[in-house]
């Protein structure tokens, strides 16, 4: 009986399988890629945010001390030598 018909069905329908089962590995790894590259920029921008945050502060801090220097300032230069 000849069954190399079959056999080569079988054959073709595994490689068939086997290209499939490769392809969806590769997908399941890039798409593990994409989520630590994901994670990793999101812990970026938290630090710039936090940077801004910092940088904000600093800046109303010296905004005020500005404003009292300002003030000194003036007092002193009205003030009588």
């Amino acid at each position: 009986m000849n069954v190399g018909f079959l056999r080569a069905r079988i054959s073709k329908l595994d490689s068939l399988s086997s290209e499939s089962k490769d392809v969806l590995e590769s997908k399941k790894v890039e798409l593990a890629e994409a989520k630590e590259e994901m994670r990793i920029i999101e812990e970026k921008v938290l630090k710039v945010k936090q940077v801004m945050k910092n940088v904000e502060s600093e800046i109303q801090a010296l905004t005020k001390k500005d404003a009292n220097f300002e003030l000194n300032f003036k007092a002193l230069a009205a003030s009588p030598w």
